[in-house]
């Protein structure tokens, strides 16, 4: 019988001691990819089950997301982001993301000046308040890069505990790789909270200048043909990873209606 090349016994040479810490204990079939809604067809329910047309906040975080709560709000400074955002941006969606450095607030969304999608980065102000509506607050454009977020919200579910954690391991591995010291530059990777759907574990969700799109029931084979596409600098998703779709954000003015019917774009 040929083995299952995401099966926990696969991909265990491949991942750190960190990130087999993290997922000890978690029974790979229960929890892992090799569980039963990822071996079979697409679930009918995975296409379009996210939207994407609304604007996004992260408070990336030194707290490992090992040690979120259910809710993610014992993370440092939550609370009081929190009560900012529904007062200045109040339909906007605030997730956390882990970082190993500074820390920092991340908004994505279509600028209505420009109807051009943009990401930019803000300093947490001090005291904690909305960083674009304080001064002296250091902005940087990140709307060049690619930014990769994958739920590894341990707390809520186990599913997105173990995928999460080899996910992003895989991911940075690949990048570093594939497109090495100037790849890490351009394309970052963050576990984050839950972004919906666990029964769709793993979740990735990655955000470029062209837009959005969230992948569900991603697994350890389909790293390296998703890192492959971003090197190639392409806007067209590779057609193994389509049916796995859960919602998609276009902003780019060259991408018409006729184009967007013949591929997948991202």
């Amino acid at each position: 019988m040929l083995e299952d090349l995401n099966s926990f016994e696969a991909i265990q040479s491949h991942l750190n001691d960190k990130t087999l810490q993290d997922i000890e204990g978690l029974d790979p079939s229960v929890y892992g990819f090799c569980r039963g809604e990822c071996c079979g067809p697409v679930p009918e329910s995975l296409p379009n089950s996210m939207k994407m047309d609304r604007e996004i906040l992260m408070i990336a975080s030194n707290m490992s997301c090992m040690q979120w709560n259910t809710r993610a709000d014992n993370v440092p400074h939550y609370h009081e982001l929190n009560r900012s955002f529904l007062k200045d941006s109040p339909k906007a969606s605030l997730f956390v993301c882990e970082t190993d450095g500074d820390e920092f607030i991340l908004r994505f969304r279509t600028n209505p000046s420009t109807q051009r999608f943009e990401i930019m980065q803000y300093s947490i102000p001090d005291p904690v308040s909305t960083p674009w509506m304080a001064n002296g607050i250091l902005q940087v454009d990140r709307t060049d890069e690619c930014l990769i977020f994958v739920c590894a919200h341990l707390s809520r579910d186990k599913r997105c505990g173990y995928c999460g954690a080899v996910l992003v391991h895989l991911f940075r591995q690949a990048i570093q790789r594939k497109m090495g010291e100037d790849g890490a530059k351009r394309v970052s990777v963050f576990p984050c909270s839950h972004i919906g759907g666990h029964i769709y574990a793993g979740n990735v969700m990655m955000y470029r200048k062209s837009g959005g799109v969230t992948f569900g029931l991603f697994k350890p084979t389909d790293v390296d043909t998703l890192i492959d596409a971003i090197a190639s600098c392409t806007d067209e998703i590779p057609e193994s990873l389509r049916s796995r779709i859960r919602g998609q954000l276009h902003v780019n003015p060259s991408i018409t209606e006729e184009n967007k019917s013949t591929c997948a774009i991202m």
